[in-house]
């Protein structure tokens, strides 16, 4: 190892007698020095160059490095009293190149014969107690560092180590470098950043690559350093914590990509026994990760591999962040968590995220294809999230999820998705339980997964829950719609739970959703349709309490022969929705063994449309419970047509549109109607088109504020039309309803357009109308926006107009 005295040292005689014809030539390069093994080279090696602007006390030296410089065979320390900074310029063929100023045509190699020799020694390190230099890297690759220490800090950063100072990369490279990674105190394969004020920033161009260590394979940052990265490229590192990147004890780093190129985090990968976790990034500590990407240039974590858990990311400990923007985890294995994981963050947010893909990730043994929150943890997904193609293999009573997943064994975990102007979307992942959301929990935690303003479709499971699955007590799903009308419009819908899949011998297991053993699943405001088997299931397989499936203002529609919902020994609960089944030869409801008082359902308000009866049931103890009237069941007639005795139920004049398999939601030409307009706590409803319902819960806050699944209508008020007529003639309407003499009240929908025609008798001639009519047309249009009233006034011929008619014959 050489080292440089600081400033004001006295060197030995040997060297100054070295260096004495060297620091004449260097006063004549101005601080340029030229390394390398042809004739215009003024130092052969790095080494003796470092040393010579040491001697000369040179405080910014420029070494040009030409690419025939032989391997270092010490390790190469930045670091001397004057020196403020340093630039390594390589990429040049020879070193009169360099002195010609012919621009780069590759990268200069700082190379150490470490790794060839097993030789225990880093290429490089910066900064030392005395001294904080600024060190800047063009075209330079630095590679070969080995490292077989345990001491700390010799085992950190084979490649550079930036032990003072700040160190910026441009189109360098750090690459094969080696830091034992079967010792726990092994950091920072390529690169090393420890310590307050310590800075490093890898700029577009820069790549770190096929470097090994325990923590930080590529990179390693810690005790409150920053890191900068922009637009470069970590790839193909290996470590057991944090493959590509491992930032931890207040590091900050943000990563981000550039107008001209993406930053990126692929195809690292992670080695090691017990449970290796973040093969692309590790989070831990106290410390943030900020992923900065544009909708033209997204950030990539992708092709990230290995056993153990947080393929994209993993994020742990107190304080520990990762806040992502435009970015993307996709194609990354390992065996849980294959996008990310996050856990054991004190209750703390543990991800944040929005305009995030993540997409066709794997889950080879354990949970979570896609993300996956494990106890201690909370996540939040938010405007632009798409969970698509991710996949957990494997088995597990308690392991699922393929494309989110929520285990609240350890401590409580939450995820919330919340979609924007858009809906969210966990679309086409799979698993043997709970193809797009699982959740479970145990020992007195709550697991908790909330999905606002989602669409859960066209997921995959093999044994429960297509679409989602909650298991054990503590366990719940909540998915609702908390976005007003026209912000859901037709293009996409707020809350849809639609044409998931289950295995076709396992039809009954709930294709859309599946609440388990004590787990809930709380659906509101959502379109159920066209999921491949009995869409609903509530069910208690174990000792415990069953499921919990509660279901209001939300559109259900079942497919042929499948009924919409079964529960065994659980609890169901339905508001307010519109079931239609129609097309269904099923009991749309099938309730079985739940007698107990915890396991009663409660039926409110809902609307069924077909001609099978809603509800099949051996049990004594469920529940139609109602206010005004509003029975929990209330059956349609054959021909779409239904009716209430009671006039606290709305009404609709005339047929209902309804066709099975239609979209219901916001579709001005097939509403569905508020069928009971009314909120959970029994009170009156004030509800119209495109405004929100408020329920009222013991906590307000648990379910939100939205509209109804169901297009939520104004029914029109009923006006009254009075018909007269003075002399004889006759008065009919069209729409039908008057015809007069006869009928003369007939009553019309508000702002129906009424044509009423009077046609005088034999004898008799229209004069004119009266009331809400005028003119003498005999036929007269009214607007119903109010009563009205019309009378035709009809005058006989007289016998003095027959006799002048004759004369004139």
């Amino acid at each position: 190892m050489i080292r440089f005295l600081s400033k004001g040292a006295r060197p030995c005689s040997l060297i100054l007698f070295a260096l004495t014809g060297l620091l004449t030539a260097q006063s004549a390069l101005a601080a340029n020095y030229y390394v390398g093994g042809d004739g215009a080279c003024d130092q052969s090696r790095l080494d003796f160059a470092l040393l010579a602007a040491a001697v000369a006390a040179d405080p910014n030296p420029v070494f040009y490095i030409a690419r025939n410089k032989p391997a270092a065979v010490a390790e190469i320390v930045v670091a001397y009293g004057a020196l403020q900074t340093a630039e390594f310029r390589g990429g040049y063929n020879t070193c009169q190149d360099a002195i010609n100023g012919v621009a780069p045509t590759g990268r200069s190699a700082i190379h150490s014969n470490a790794m060839a020799t097993s030789a225990n020694r880093r290429v490089m390190r910066i900064g030392s107690a005395s001294n904080s230099p600024t060190v800047r890297f063009y075209d330079i690759t630095i590679s070969g560092g080995r490292l077989n220490s345990t001491v700390i800090p010799t085992a950190y950063g084979a490649g550079l180590f930036i032990d003072y100072g700040t160190v910026q990369m441009f189109r360098s490279w750090v690459e094969g470098n080696w830091t034992n990674p079967a010792n726990t105190q092994s950091r920072g394969g390529g690169v090393a950043v420890r310590g307050s004020g310590r800075f490093l920033s890898i700029d577009a161009g820069t790549v770190i690559r096929d470097n090994t260590a325990y923590d930080g394979g590529g990179i390693y940052c810690a005790n409150s350093a920053t890191m900068l990265m922009e637009g470069s490229d970590i790839r193909d590192n290996r470590a057991n914590r944090g493959a590509g990147l491992h930032v931890t004890g207040g590091c900050n780093a943000p990563l981000t990509s550039t107008a001209s190129s993406n930053g990126r985090v692929r195809n690292n990968q992670l080695i090691g026994t017990g449970t290796p976790v973040g093969a692309g990034i590790y989070v831990g500590t106290n410390s943030l990760v900020t992923l900065i990407g544009t909708s033209a240039r997204r950030f990539q974590l992708t092709g990230n591999t290995g056993n153990g858990s947080g393929g994209g990311a993993y994020v742990e400990g107190n304080q520990a962040l990762l806040d992502a923007n435009w970015t993307d985890f996709d194609n990354n294995q390992v065996g849980a968590g294959g996008g990310m994981t996050c856990r054991a963050t004190n209750g703390e947010l543990g991800i944040t995220a929005q305009n995030v893909r993540v997409r066709n990730n794997t889950a080879s043994g354990a949970t979570g294809g896609g993300v996956f929150v494990i106890g201690g943890c909370r996540v939040r997904l938010f405007n632009g999230v798409t969970i698509s193609g991710n996949t957990r293999t494997g088995g597990g009573t308690n392991a699922g999820g393929g494309g989110i997943a929520v285990n609240a064994v350890t401590g409580d975990a939450t995820l919330t998705i919340e979609g924007g102007s858009q809906a969210a979307t966990i679309v086409g992942n799979s698993s043997p339980l709970g193809g797009g959301a699982f959740v479970t929990a145990g020992n007195g935690n709550q697991g908790r997964i909330n999905l606002d303003n989602v669409v859960v479709s066209n997921n995959t499971a093999t044994d429960w829950g297509g679409g989602l699955y909650a298991v054990n007590s503590g366990a719940e799903i909540i998915m609702r719609r908390t976005l007003a009308g026209s912000a859901c419009h037709s293009q996409f819908y707020c809350s849809d739970l639609s044409f998931n899949v289950l295995d076709a011998s396992i039809p009954d297991r709930g294709a859309a959703a599946a609440a388990r053993d004590g787990g809930k699943i709380e659906i509101w405001g959502t379109y159920i349709e066209g999921n491949q088997g009995t869409a609903l299931r509530a069910v208690n397989l174990s000792s415990g309490n069953g499921g919990i499936m509660n279901v209001g203002s939300s559109v259900m529609v079942p497919i042929s022969n499948r009924p919409m919902l079964r529960a065994d020994q659980a609890s169901v609960q339905l508001y307010y929705n519109t079931i239609d089944h129609a097309g269904s030869s099923s009991v749309p409801i099938t309730l079985f063994d739940g007698n107990s008082s915890d396991r009663r359902s409660f039926f409110y308000g809902n609307l069924f449309n077909g001609s099978v009866e809603p509800l099949s049931s051996g049990n004594i103890n469920w529940y139609a419970i109602g206010n005004n009237g509003c029975a929990g069941f209330s059956q349609t007639h054959a021909g779409n047509a239904f009716f209430s005795a009671h006039a606290a139920v709305r009404r609709f004049v005339g047929p209902l549109p309804l066709t099975s398999g239609t979209r219901l939601i916001n579709d001005p030409t097939h509403p569905i109607i508020d069928f009971c307009d009314a909120d959970l706590a029994m009170n009156p409803g004030i509800d119209i088109l495109g405004n929100s319902r408020p329920h009222n819960t013991a906590n307000p806050n648990t379910h939100g504020t939205f509209d109804l699944g169901a297009h939520e209508i104004r029914i029109p008020p009923l006006f009254n039309l009075d018909a007269s007529r003075t002399g004889q003639g006759s008065l009919a309407s069209a729409p039908a309803g008057i015809s007069c003499p006869g009928t003369c009240t007939a009553t019309f929908a508000e702002n129906t357009n009424v044509q009423v025609t009077a046609t005088p008798d034999a004898g008799w001639a229209f004069s004119h109308w009266d009331g809400n009519c005028s003119g003498t047309n005999p036929v007269c249009n009214v607007v119903m926006s109010a009563n009205r009233t019309v009378v035709a006034r009809f005058i006989e011929e007289s016998n003095e107009d027959i006799i002048f008619q004759d004369r004139f014959q």
